[in-house]
Order: C-alpha cells, then sequence, then structure tokens
C-alpha cells in the first residue's frame, strides 16, 4: 500500500508531503511471533497464514540489485510510534519540510514512512519501503511485485488459530502441494495451558512475599 500524508507548514503555502509520497510503496510486516490482535485485524476470515522470516534474508530477496538507483529507493526499517502532538509537531517544523523537498538520498522520506502514530504500536511493525519513477513500468500497480524464493526466504507458515480443523488440513496440503517444503503448523495462540507441578507431601510452601511475585510477574521492557 501507499502511505499518503499531507500536514501544513508554517509558512504562507502549504506542501502536500502526498506529491512526494506519491512514488512510494510499502509492505508491512511485525516482530510479534502470536497476536490476538492481529489475527482478529488481518485474518477476518479464520483462515488467514502468518509467515516466518528474517529481515536479512526478506530484504534480500526484496533488494533490486538489477536497478541501478537500487541505494537510494530500497529500503527496510522498524516503525517509530510517536504520540500525534509530536508528529505534527516534527512534520510542520521549518526544519523537516526542506529536507524532504531537497533529500535526493531517500533517507528522510523514508523515515517519515517509517512514523506512525501510538494507537498502532500493537503492530511492533518492520517496513519494506520502496519508490519508483513515476517512468517505471510498475508505477500505475497499487501493489509492484517482487519475486521470492519461498522455500529460501519463509522459515515457516502458521495458519490462524481459530481455523477449523479439516480447513487447517486443507490448506496445508495446498501450500505443500504448491511446492512449499519448509514447516507448516497451526497457531496454537488460543490453546489453554496444560502445567504440571509437584506439592511437596511434607509441608505446603508459604504465599510468596509481594516483592519476589512483583519481580516474577514484572513485564519486560517494550521493544524501542
Amino acid at each position: 500500500h501507499r502511505d499518503l500524508h499531507s500536514f501544513p507548514t508554517r509558512r504562507s503555502s502549504d506542501l502536500s508531503l502526498s506529491n512526494i509520497f506519491e512514488s512510494y510503496f510499502g509492505q508491512c510486516w511485525t516482530l510479534n511471533e502470536d497476536s490476538d490482535a492481529m489475527w482478529r485485524i488481518y485474518s477476518a476470515d479464520e483462515e488467514g497464514i502468518k509467515v516466518r522470516t528474517t529481515v536479512r534474508k526478506l530484504f534480500a530477496a526484496f533488494y533490486d540489485s538489477a536497478n541501478p538507483t537500487v541505494s537510494v529507493s530500497d529500503f527496510v526499517g522498524l516503525v517509530r510510534y510517536l504520540p500525534q502532538e509530536q508528529i505534527e509537531r516534527l512534520m510542520t517544523g521549518d526544519g523537516i519540510a526542506p529536507r524532504l523537498l531537497f533529500d535526493n538520498t531517500g533517507v528522510m522520506q523514508t523515515r517519515v514512512l517509517l512514523t506512525k502514530r501510538f494507537e498502532f504500536s500493537h503492530e511492533a511493525e518492520v517496513r519494506l519501503i520502496r519508490s519508483l519513477d513515476r517512468s517505471h513500468p510498475q508505477f500505475a500497480n497499487d501493489y509492484p511485485p517482487f519475486r521470492v524464493d519461498t522455500n529460501a526466504v519463509f522459515d515457516e507458515l502458521m495458519i490462524d488459530p481459530r481455523c477449523k480443523p479439516l480447513r487447517v488440513r486443507e490448506i496445508t496440503t495446498a501450500i505443500q502441494d504448491a511446492g512449499y517444503s519448509n514447516a507448516v503448523g497451526q497457531s496454537s495462540l488460543y490453546n489453554p495451558p496444560n502445567w504440571e507441578f509437584a506439592i511437596p507431601d511434607d509441608s505446603l510452601p508459604g504465599p510468596l512475599d509481594e516483592r519476589v511475585w512483583n519481580a516474577l510477574t514484572t513485564a519486560p521492557r517494550p521493544r524501542p
């Protein structure tokens, strides 16, 4: 999809960022290994498939080395999530707009496209970004394709945890018949836990000290 933004500047005339970004295309990935929100948002029919890869493998497949301007047109980056007010300050300040206009490396434009509102932070998104000149034959295509060797790039395919068992088998067979030979499975996100633990025969353990409990249940720091 293409991300188009338009913010007013402080100057007498407005700069439409959509004019700058209309030649940029993006593909969205997530760092989340499994996510209730992502399944529900992007797999409405409960038959979606999540693919697992690495940034290195994915970008190697995406990077168009035959393109003489690839160093200023193909990018990958981690999305930063900021409050709306902070994004507006960035985009309406005197320093950003000129750099967007005159930066011929594509770096500033890419940095803007790697910025989203904090409300979307559950996505933990990584984006592939490509800019295409208007004369490029794929410019008019909303989804410019690139070739991927699925067995070389995708380490694992995982089917929606809500998918019915019969459909899981049918989808798995279809994937394998198409030539995919790596692991295919179903997410276990909604499977109930099956924990086993031993209780000493001689005495029952006492309650945990509150400090110990707090240490055990403190969530890890979120990714930057």
